[in-house]
């Protein structure tokens, strides 16, 4: 056979092979993209939760009494004023202690602060002798107050008790 005819051929095979393999995939419309997408039904209307009614009866804990002393403190019920105009509401804190001495009140407030506790201290004026309250809070569900009463007890093995917290308006 002739030898350029050989080439033909081969030429002639190799573009058929070609063909077989690349053709289909050009005409099938495999591969190609669609330029636009659908537009999404809107967004449903957002739901908005009714009013609730909060409860603002006046609630007293009592912490259980360890000392012969405790029971008279134990109790005596009293809304605690809150230094701020907040109407009706109400919240609560959980009370590690009241002290005489400020310094031992600052000091627990600071490592409760450094612990992560929203810890504060309340200056409290009786019979002309300023206490200083050390309190975790103010905590808008009780849930979540008791919650940190037991991690108090937990991690400084101290009692502890959630008392409910007025603002200046509520009724002394």
């Amino acid at each position: 056979m002739d030898k350029a005819l050989k080439q033909r051929m081969v030429g002639a095979a190799v573009l058929v092979a070609l063909g077989v393999i690349f053709l289909p995939a050009l005409f099938d419309g495999a591969g190609q993209q669609t330029s636009y997408s659908p537009i999404p039904d809107p967004p449903p209307e957002p739901i908005v939760p009714e009013s609730l009614e909060v409860d603002t009866s006046e609630i007293v804990l009592t912490p259980t009494p360890t000392t012969p002393s405790d029971e008279v403190n134990a109790t005596k019920s009293e809304k605690v004023d809150a230094g701020v105009d907040t109407g009706d509401l109400s919240a609560w804190v959980v009370q590690l202690g009241s002290f005489a001495e400020k310094n031992n009140a600052v000091e627990l407030t600071q490592t409760l602060q450094n612990d992560g506790f929203s810890a504060f201290m309340e200056p409290v004026e009786r019979d002309g002798v300023t206490s200083h309250r050390v309190r975790i809070g103010p905590e808008m569900t009780l849930d979540r107050a008791n919650a940190i009463r037991e991690r108090l007890t937990a991690d400084y093995q101290r009692d502890s008790v959630v008392m409910r917290y007025y603002g200046t308006q509520a009724s002394q």
